[in-house]
C-alpha cells in the first residue's frame, strides 16, 4: 500500500487541503512516455519549441502537413509540398491525415501534454497550450537531436504561414493568427539554428519571405523588426533573389521609412523581362510608389508618369499574377482620375476592375478581395448622384465582413477594409438626407479608425470623420455643432502639416462661411484668406467624395477659379476696408462703389418691389366682393382644448343627472295635477297612479335636446 507522500509526489499540484503556496515540480503527469510512439513523439517535441504565449491553432498544423500555393517564377500559381520546404517526412505523415492528427493530438491531451487554451471567451478547442513542465519534459525526451524540433517548429510555420490575398480567401485571418508563432521561433530559434550552420539556402530564403508577409499583421515594432530581418537574410543569401528584393522594398514604401531615398530605387525599373514573377513585383513597387504623390497637382502627373511604367512582358499571353497588379493599375489610375474630376472616367475604368472576375480555380480577383475598389466605385458613384448603386455595392460587402468576422479578433483584421465602407455608406445617407443616419454612420466610425493609427492614411481618416460631422450640422444650418466639428478638423490639419491638401482647403472656406452666418464677420475673412491662398498650391484634388461637387460648387463657389477674386469681397463692400491689405483705406479719388451696383442698393430696390407688389395685391383684394361660398364657420381650436374631453368627464355626468331631475320633476308635477283635477271629479280613480302621458315624455326630451345643443354651440 503506498503512502500518502508517495502518492502525492506523482502530482504537479497540491491537493485540496494543503496550503496552495507549495513549490511547483517538474515532474511527469504520466510516467508513460516511453510508450509513445516515436511520431507522436516527434510532433510533442516539435509543439515544445513552437508554443509560445498564443498557443497553437489547430489549423496551423494541417496547413502545414498539405500542400500550399505559391508564385513560380512565371507569376503561376502552384503547390509546394511540406517536404519541399523541408518538413520531416514522419511530421508530414501525421500532418496530412486528419485522422492521424486527431488521433495524436487526443494522445498527447490524454497525457497530460497539451490542453486547450484558455482566451477571454473561455476555452478555445481550436488553440492548444502545452505547459512549461510539459514542454521542458518533451525537449528532454526527444528521440533526435534539439535543434531538429526548432528546425521543424521553423520550418512548419513558414510552411503553413499564407502567400497574399489572392491566393488565400483567408489571407488575413491566417496571418494574424500565424504571426505569434512566426514572431516566437524567429526570435527564440532562428539564431540559433544559423550559428549551428542548420538553415540551407532554400531555408533562409522560405523564412525570409514568410518574415516579409507578417509585416501586414504586426505592430510597429515587429513591422520594422521583420523588415530589417528580411533585409539581413537576402543580403546574405548565396543566390540574391530579386523578387525578395522587391517584396521588401515594397513594405518598405507601405511604412513610409522615413531612411528610403531614390537610390533605393535605382534596381526597379518599373518593367523588367527576367520574369514574369518579377515584373509583376516591380509593379507592385511603383503601385505603392504612386500612392505617396497624390498631394497637388504637380504630384498627380508623377503618379501617373510611375504607373506608365507598369505594364506586362508579353502582351499576349499575360500571367496571372501580371494580371493581378494590372488591375491594381487601373484602380490606382481610377482613383487618380476621380481626383481630378473625371467621374465617369473613374467610373468606367473602375467597374472594369470590379467586373473582372474570370482566374484559375483557387486564384481570387482584386474585385472579389479589395474593399478600397468598392469603396472608391461607390464614392464615384455619390459624386455621380447615383446613390442608390453606391449602397448597393457597400451594404452587401459590410454584411459579408460582419458575418466572416464572429468575434473581436477576427474584426481588428477588417477595420481598415469596414472604415473605407462605413465612408461610402455615410456619405450616400448624407447625400440622400437621411442625416440621423449619417450622423451615427460618422460617429461609429471612431472604433474603427483608431485600429489604424500609425498608418499614412490615419490623419486623413481622422479629418474625414470630422468633416462628415460637420457637414451632416451645415446641411441642416446647426451653425455652432457645424463650426464645432470643422474646427477639430482644422486643428488635425494643422497639427500634421504634411497631410494638408484640399480637404483643409474646404475646412478653412467652410469654417468662413459658418462665420459669416454667425455674424463674425473679421472671423470669416481670415479663414477665407487663408482657404485661397492654400487653393492655389492644392487645386482641386477629390480627397474627400462630395466636397467638389455638391459641397464646394453649391456653397463656396468663390474656389472654383485658382487665383479668383477674394471671397471676402463677397461679404465685404470695401468702402472702408482694403482687402489687400487687410486694414482701412486711407483715402480715393473716387467713390469704390462708383459705377457699381452694391448690396444696399439691390436690399432697397428689393424692398421697394415688394412693397409695390403688395399694395397691387391689397387693391385687387380690396375691388372684389365677397364670395359667400368660401365663408366657413370658425373650427374649435384643438391646440388649446386638447384635454376638453377628460376635463368634461365629470361635468357631463352632473349635467345630465340635472337634465334627468328637471324631467322628473315636471313629469311629477304633472301627475299630481292630474290626479287633483280626477279626485275633483271622480272620486273612483283616486287610487289609480297617473303613469308618464306621451307628451310629457316628449317635451322632456325635446328640453334635453336643446340644453345639449347650446352646450355645442358653447364649445365652438
Amino acid at each position: 500500500m503506498t503512502s500518502k507522500r508517495s502518492q502525492l509526489a506523482h502530482h504537479s499540484h497540491p491537493a485540496p487541503a494543503q496550503s496552495k503556496y507549495v513549490p511547483f515540480k517538474l515532474i511527469p503527469a504520466d510516467p508513460g512516455i516511453s510508450q509513445m510512439d516515436k511520431t507522436t513523439l516527434t510532433l510533442a517535441n516539435t509543439l515544445a519549441y513552437l508554443d509560445g504565449d498564443a498557443g497553437i491553432p489547430r489549423s496551423l498544423l494541417i496547413r502545414a502537413g498539405c500542400p500550399q500555393r505559391r508564385w513560380n517564377l512565371d507569376g503561376e500559381p502552384e503547390n509546394t509540398s511540406p517536404t519541399e520546404t523541408g518538413v520531416a517526412s514522419g511530421l508530414v505523415g501525421v500532418l496530412s491525415s486528419a485522422e492521424h492528427l486527431r488521433i495524436a493530438i487526443d494522445q498527447l491531451c490524454f497525457r497530460g501534454a497539451l490542453g486547450p487554451a484558455v482566451l477571454l471567451g473561455g476555452e478555445n478547442r481550436d488553440v492548444f497550450r502545452m505547459g512549461a513542465g510539459s514542454s521542458t519534459m518533451y525537449k528532454q525526451s526527444s528521440v533526435v537531436a534539439p535543434q531538429h524540433g526548432m528546425l521543424q517548429a521553423l520550418l512548419l510555420v513558414c510552411h503553413a504561414f499564407p502567400v497574399d490575398v489572392y491566393l488565400d480567401a483567408d489571407f488575413r485571418e491566417l496571418g494574424s493568427a500565424y504571426t505569434p508563432q512566426l514572431q516566437y521561433v524567429i526570435t527564440q530559434h532562428y539564431d540559433a539554428l544559423q550559428a549551428l550552420g542548420i538553415l540551407s539556402h532554400e531555408m533562409r530564403r522560405t523564412v525570409a519571405y514568410a518574415i516579409i508577409r507578417s509585416s501586414h499583421f504586426s505592430s510597429t515594432a515587429w513591422r520594422t523588426e521583420a523588415i530589417e530581418r528580411a533585409e539581413k537574410i537576402a543580403a546574405n543569401l548565396v543566390e540574391p533573389d530579386r523578387c525578395l528584393d522587391m517584396m521588401i522594398l515594397t513594405q518598405k514604401i507601405i511604412q513610409n521609412r522615413p531612411s528610403m531615398s531614390s537610390e533605393d530605387f535605382g534596381g526597379c525599373s518599373g518593367f523588367t523581362a527576367a520574369g514574369k514573377k518579377l515584373n509583376a513585383l516591380s509593379g507592385q513597387v511603383f503601385l505603392s510608389r504612386s500612392n505617396m504623390y497624390m498631394r497637388n497637382e504637380e504630384d498627380i502627373e508623377v503618379a501617373f508618369s510611375l504607373l506608365r511604367k507598369i505594364r506586362p512582358i508579353d502582351q499576349e499571353h499575360i500571367s496571372t499574377l501580371e494580371e493581378l497588379i494590372l488591375q491594381q493599375k487601373a484602380l490606382c489610375w481610377g482613383r487618380l482620375l476621380r481626383f481630378q474630376g473625371q467621374f465617369e472616367d473613374a467610373r468606367s475604368l473602375l467597374e472594369a476592375v470590379y467586373d473582372a472576375r474570370q482566374y484559375p480555380e483557387g486564384v481570387v480577383s482584386v474585385g472579389e478581395s479589395n474593399c478600397e475598389l468598392i469603396s472608391q466605385l461607390a464614392e464615384t458613384n455619390c459624386e455621380l448622384g447615383d446613390l442608390v448603386k453606391a449602397e448597393e455595392l457597400v451594404s452587401p460587402k459590410l454584411e459579408r465582413i460582419f458575418e466572416k468576422t464572429n468575434n473581436n479578433t477576427n474584426l481588428i483584421q477588417y477595420k481598415a477594409d469596414i472604415l473605407r465602407l462605413k465612408f461610402s455608406q455615410a456619405e450616400a445617407a448624407l447625400q440622400q438626407g437621411e442625416y440621423w443616419r449619417a450622423f451615427d454612420l460618422y460617429r461609429d466610425m471612431n472604433r474603427y479608425i483608431w485600429s489604424t493609427r500609425g498608418r499614412q492614411s490615419w490623419v486623413r481618416a481622422v479629418c474625414r470623420m470630422h468633416m462628415g460631422l460637420a457637414r451632416v450640422h451645415h446641411r441642416q444650418g446647426e451653425w455652432s455643432f457645424a463650426l464645432k466639428y470643422w474646427e477639430r478638423a482644422l486643428r488635425m490639419y494643422e497639427k500634421h502639416f504634411d497631410s494638408q491638401d484640399f480637404g483643409t482647403v474646404v475646412t478653412y472656406a467652410s469654417i468662413a462661411y459658418v462665420k459669416v452666418r454667425l455674424n463674425d464677420m473679421d472671423g470669416a475673412m481670415s479663414f477665407a484668406m487663408e482657404a485661397q491662398e492654400l487653393f492655389k498650391i492644392t487645386g482641386r484634388q477629390h480627397w474627400y467624395t462630395g466636397l467638389g461637387t455638391v459641397w464646394v460648387e453649391k456653397d463656396q463657389e468663390e474656389l472654383q477659379e485658382k487665383g479668383g477674386e477674394n471671397i471676402t469681397k463677397t461679404y465685404l463692400s470695401g468702402r472702408n476696408y482694403d482687402a489687400e491689405t487687410r486694414g482701412p483705406k486711407l483715402g480715393f479719388e473716387q467713390a469704390p462703389i462708383e459705377g457699381q451696383i452694391t448690396l444696399e442698393q439691390q436690399a432697397s430696390e428689393i424692398a421697394r418691389i415688394a412693397a409695390e407688389q403688395t399694395k397691387q395685391e391689397e387693391e385687387v383684394a380690396a375691388e372684389q366682393p365677397i364670395d359667400l361660398f368660401k365663408l366657413q364657420p370658425k373650427k374649435p381650436n384643438w391646440d388649446l382644448r386638447r384635454h376638453l374631453d377628460e376635463k368634461m368627464r365629470v361635468l357631463n355626468v352632473r349635467t345630465e343627472n340635472a337634465i334627468a331631475r328637471l324631467v322628473r320633476q315636471r313629469i311629477e308635477n304633472t301627475q299630481r295635477e292630474e290626479k287633483a283635477k280626477r279626485g275633483r271629479g271622480n272620486g273612483e280613480d283616486q287610487g289609480e297612479d297617473v303613469g308618464i302621458e306621451g307628451d310629457a315624455l316628449v317635451e322632456g326630451i325635446h328640453v334635453r335636446e336643446q340644453e345639449a345643443a347650446e352646450d355645442d354651440e358653447d364649445l365652438v
